[in-house]
């Protein structure tokens, strides 16, 4: 990066990032099915290439008025290939193959995203206790999506599958220009910070020779409130409601084959998604008896959330994202409570989790309910300033239930940890870890212990550390 600052009122920066990277998997697997045994190979390659730049400017006009200007523009170009070999034929009642066994079938698809963001802030002192600012912004992303079939018959040569259902050209562009007002202002210890966001959005799609365009204005609210007890004793509560676009990929409508039994094709009556979130934190950290407690509780609320139901084309099933009308939620809290004395430490947390995501299977709504919780105790102490010993105890307990189902897992965790340092440049660190894992649908009981040890040589001063483990 680069910076540039003429004087202490003014400040100029700037950054890039440019990154090529090759990316490679494979999986094998065997299918049985009413005496039909197929062999199915599934290999993904892509060369992702992204450049990232940034752009931010700081002026302080006078003691009380201060701008800024943050823009940055970004770039990414990416190509997966999956190529897909079966000894059964693939999507036989949707993808006409001329070849024989084995069927060799190749997806390309290539997206190009552009995205380009600029804001300007007026920061304006009112008086000791009262600030305000104004925010005036955009966010432009463009995007290509074009993607093809075709099937590699055994002597090497590759024919383009011509059916428009399985191709994709694809052009779309979203953008959003918002204004904003934050006023921020202090009343004895309570800090309140509200602010009110108006954006404009609008989404540009063309494919299959035609255009749709979507625009919505939403008035979006913010708040943030933080009551200081003492300097490390507050609580603090953030609302927020923000609106989710989804980007290419789920609006391009032609079939794209991700895997050797999934077939997935996009939606343009796609609209936005609304989320309410709310967060409220509470954090004690006491320096004079080592006293820790920190505790929070977060809701989500989505409407109009984005969930994939099943629609058939003769015998195939293709799966599509939809808009769905009932409401997701989350509810989850946790806490945490750490003690330190002379020569150790207690420490005890929780954490819980409830949450309701609906969804459609086979034209029915679906609701699937999931309660998680996770509590952890442990123990850990220092001998003479050479050993550490830790020890600690996990339990996990998830429920879950949906149409016709229902089942409940545990997972209890104890484990230890002893580091020892000795002969002042070597030190031995070994992990040990026991699991006892119950399914209580099938009453059925797994158990594994893992143990991870490495022993460290570094001399004091030196930049190089040799590392044996096992």
């Amino acid at each position: 990066g680069v910076e540039y600052v003429p004087n202490p009122n003014l400040q100029i920066d700037y950054s890039g990032l440019a990154r090529i990277s090759q990316l490679d998997n494979s999986s094998e697997q065997r299918s049985a099915f009413r005496g039909v045994t197929n062999e199915i190979t599934g290999t993904n390659s892509q060369r992702p290439v992204s450049i990232a730049q940034q752009l931010r400017g700081f002026w302080s006009a006078t003691d009380t008025d201060i701008f800024s200007f943050e823009g940055s523009f970004n770039y990414d170009f990416q190509d997966p290939l999956f190529n897909l070999l079966t000894t059964e034929q693939p999507f036989s009642a949707l993808v006409p193959i001329t070849g024989t066994s084995p069927y060799n079938l190749l997806q390309f698809k290539e997206i190009t995203t552009t995205n380009q963001e600029a804001a300007i802030n007026y920061y304006r002192v009112l008086n000791k206790t009262n600030h305000i600012n104004f925010r005036l912004g955009n966010a432009y992303v463009s995007q290509t999506l074009s993607s093809e079939l075709q099937e590699e018959l055994q002597d090497g040569s590759r024919l383009p599958i011509q059916e428009q259902a399985l191709q994709n050209d694809v052009d779309f562009t979203f953008k959003d220009f918002y204004a904003s007002v934050l006023y921020k202002t202090k009343l004895g210890d309570l800090e309140i910070t509200p602010s009110l966001n108006v954006h404009f959005y609008e989404i540009d799609n063309r494919q299959l020779g035609t255009s749709s365009v979507f625009q919505k204005t939403l008035l979006l609210p913010a708040v943030n409130a933080r009551y200081n007890f003492r300097s490390s004793h507050s609580l603090t509560l953030n609302y927020d409601v923000r609106a989710d676009f989804t980007d290419i990929q789920n609006f391009a409508q032609g079939i794209i084959v991700r895997n050797y039994n999934n077939l997935f094709a996009g939606n343009t009556m796609l609209r936005n998604s609304l989320y309410h979130n709310a967060n409220l934190n509470y954090a004690n950290f006491n320096m004079y008896n080592f006293l820790n407690i920190y505790g929070s509780i977060n809701y989500s609320r989505r409407l109009n959330d984005i969930t994939n139901i099943i629609e058939f084309d003769g015998l195939e099933r293709i799966n599509l994202p939809i808009n769905i009308d009932a409401i997701n939620e989350s509810l989850s809290a946790s806490a945490n409570i750490d003690k330190r004395f002379d020569g150790f430490r207690v420490s005890l947390g929780g954490n819980w989790t409830q949450s309701l995501t609906n969804n459609i299977i086979s034209d029915t709504p679906n609701l699937n309910e999931a309660f998680n919780q996770g509590y952890k105790a442990s123990f850990d102490t220092r001998i003479w300033q050479v050993f550490q010993l830790e020890l600690a105890y996990n339990l996990s307990l998830n429920d879950y239930s949906g149409q016709g189902f229902s089942n409940s897992f545990e997972n209890h965790q104890p484990s230890a940890n002893l580091s020892v340092d000795f002969l002042k440049s070597f030190t031995f660190e070994a992990d040990y870890q026991y699991n006892r894992y119950v399914n209580n649908g099938t009453n059925n009981e797994q158990t594994f212990d893992l143990f991870d040890a490495e022993l460290r040589f570094r001399k004091e001063g030196s930049p190089w550390e040799f590392k044996v483990e096992g």
